[in-house]
């Protein structure tokens, strides 16, 4: 808890107010789906200071966000108030004991231990609930590079097991179905933000069907059909 505590550590306030390029691009995704999906209510698990739960709040989702540090979990209450949105549930470090319509997320798969957190979703999902997150994706080898000059091995250690194939795996051992995933970028996004042209280019490589398995980043959503009980 202490690594996300850490103000170093976590999104920056600016960005998620105001979003870069590459961001947009990972929300509106994931919203598109939320959209499709007619769904109304979700839980932000692992919301950090706000990096989705505010654009969700945005678009009139109601929105429980949860998150093991209680200094983000402060942060976000700040900036809800800044937009003056009040489809904000709660916050809270501990998942809602009741039905929850969707779980959604960005950059804490590979913090948890998958199997763990895969179930409890299966437990407390609705009939034809969903998840939807986006992750960073290890089969691109620039991951590797960055982790290894930016940030701590020893916090991101997981993120060896952050792939489609190991994440659509798990998903079907837990009762999900309908699992679709998409590529966001063959190289890091943030590199194409002033060059409208090359960064099409390289969204439209991320999501084409074989190298997709080496996108940049992987947003996974699936449905589960019964309720494990």
């Amino acid at each position: 808890m202490t690594y996300f505590d850490n103000a170093e550590k976590q999104y920056p306030v600016e960005q998620i107010l105001n979003p870069p390029l590459h961001t947009q691009k990972e929300i509106g995704i994931i919203l598109e789906i939320i959209k499709k999906n007619k769904i109304k209510s979700v839980v932000d698990f692992g919301a950090g200071t706000g990096r989705l739960t505010i654009p969700l709040l945005r678009n009139n989702i109601k929105t429980t966000a949860v998150d093991i540090s209680s200094l983000s979990l402060k942060k976000i209450s700040i900036l809800v108030k800044k937009i003056n949105k009040t489809k904000l549930i709660a916050f809270s470090d501990i998942i809602p004991n009741k039905r929850i319509q969707a779980f959604v997320g960005a950059d804490i798969l590979h913090h948890i231990k998958i199997d763990d957190y895969f179930k409890l979703f299966s437990q407390r999902l609705s009939r034809g609930g969903m998840i939807v997150f986006s992750e960073p994706n290890f089969f691109n080898p620039s991951w590797f590079f960055f982790v290894t000059l930016f940030l701590d091995w020893r916090e991101e250690k997981r993120m060896v097991f952050s792939t489609s194939l190991n994440l659509v795996g798990k998903l079907k051992k837990h009762g999900f179905s309908d699992i679709k995933f998409t590529g966001l970028g063959l190289l890091p996004p943030i590199f194409f933000n002033r060059l409208p042209v090359l960064a099409r280019l390289n969204y439209w490589l991320g999501e084409l069907p074989l190298l997709k398995y080496f996108a940049y980043r992987i947003i996974i959503s699936a449905h589960l059909k019964t309720p494990f009980r």
